[in-house]
């Protein structure tokens, strides 16, 4: 499955099994389940994404990563993995560091 920019493409099980057609990963028992993945192309999207979920009570996972741009050989484009969550992530105080 070929997951890009603008991209979605998730299942999510009651048994806190994620797929997304190449993996499977189980979250842990006290870690809230994923609703949905969403693969986004720029910043304006990603604040959206953000506000909407803080609007709705719901938590997110936000990841930033870099891939090949079509227009110049050699150069990146910055991208976002946001995951929207069934509540907000829990962190244990050793996390922080």
């Amino acid at each position: 499955m070929d997951v890009g920019p603008g991209a979605y493409g998730v299942v999510v099980t009651d048994e806190q099994t994620v797929t997304d057609g190449e993996k499977t990963v189980t979250a842990e028992a006290d870690e809230p389940s994923i609703i949905l993945t969403s693969y986004l192309s720029s910043s304006d999207e990603v604040i959206e994404q953000v506000r909407a979920a803080a609007t709705l009570g719901l938590g997110v996972r936000l990841q930033n990563y870099l891939t090949p741009s079509g227009d110049q050989d050699g150069s990146y484009e910055e991208a976002w993995m946001f995951e929207l969550l069934q509540g907000p992530p829990l962190r244990d105080e050793d996390d922080e560091e």
